[in-house]
């Protein structure tokens, strides 16, 4: 019988949004995948970006934040606040 190896995982940079997506056989697609992948063209090495929308869903969880601005993102109107998820305490 296989024996599972379980390591640790290190998310090297991430952005993320909530939002409607649509899968198709082995993928997804949408405004919020978009806006992910656009969110982590600000993302740093170790950084979690997110927007606003995400930052405003996740109250009361004890994740915190720190405005990082308003960003252009590339291919989607406007302008948009941006924020790192940050460790508590």
């Amino acid at each position: 019988m296989a024996k599972a190896i379980l390591l640790p995982l290190y998310i090297n940079q991430c952005g993320h949004q909530t939002g409607e997506c649509a899968k198709r056989r082995n993928d997804i697609s949408g405004i919020a995948v978009h806006l992910a992948s656009r969110l982590l063209d600000h993302a740093g090495a170790g950084d979690v970006i997110v927007s606003s929308t995400v930052k405003d869903l996740v109250v009361g969880s004890g994740v915190t934040f720190k405005a990082r601005g308003e960003a252009i993102l590339r291919d989607v109107p406007g302008s948009w606040k941006i924020y790192a998820a940050t460790e508590a305490g």
